[in-house]
C-alpha cells in the first residue's frame, strides 16, 4: 500500500471526533431527534439493536423482527421476487442464451425495477416500511433511518 493510499484509507472511529458531531447532530438532527423521542411500540427493538453492535448479526425467526402485517408482506414480496427469478429473461441471462454471444454475461440481474417510481402496494416496500423493523433499525442506527431504494 502506497502512502498515497494510505492517506485515502478508510477506518472506523475509534472514538467519535468534532466530524462525528456535526454529522450526527447538524446534518442529521430532525432525524436523531425523531428517533430520541419517537414512542417504542416494540420493546425487542433496543435488544436486537443491542445484539447487532455486540455481534454485528442476528439471527432469529421473521416474527422477531417483523410485525404480523410484515410478515404478510415478507410472504408476498418472496412470492414476487421467485416470480420473477423464474421468468423466461432471467433463465435465458443465466443460461447465457443471448441473441449476442459477444455480448458479456451480466452478473447483476435485477429482478424488481421502479423505473417510475416504487408504487404505494408494493409488498417490498411494505417490508422496508414495517414498523417493528424500523424500530430495530433506529435503535441500532441512533437515527431514523432514509429509505432510498428497494431492489432484489
Amino acid at each position: 500500500m502506497s502512502l498515497l493510499t494510505r492517506r485515502f484509507l478508510r477506518r472506523a472511529l475509534t472514538r467519535p471526533n468534532l466530524t462525528y458531531y456535526v454529522w450526527r447532530y447538524v446534518a442529521n438532527a430532525g432525524r436523531t431527534r425523531r428517533q430520541l423521542n419517537a414512542p417504542r411500540e416494540f420493546e425487542e427493538s433496543a435488544s436486537i439493536a443491542d445484539a447487532l453492535r455486540r455481534r454485528g448479526i442476528v439471527v432469529g425467526d421473521w416474527s422477531q423482527f417483523l410485525s404480523e402485517a410484515g410478515q404478510r408482506a415478507c410472504a408476498n414480496a418472496a412470492d414476487y421476487v421467485v416470480r420473477a427469478s423464474s421468468s423466461e429473461d432471467v433463465v435465458r441471462l443465466v443460461r447465457r442464451d443471448v441473441a449476442d454471444p459477444s455480448r458479456e454475461k451480466e452478473f447483476l440481474v435485477h429482478l424488481v425495477s421502479y423505473p417510475d417510481g416504487i408504487p404505494a402496494d408494493d409488498p417490498l416496500l411494505a417490508v422496508a416500511l414495517d414498523r417493528k423493523l424500523l424500530e430495530s433499525v433506529a435503535a441500532y442506527l441512533g437515527m431514523w433511518p432514509s429509505l432510498f431504494s428497494v431492489d432484489a
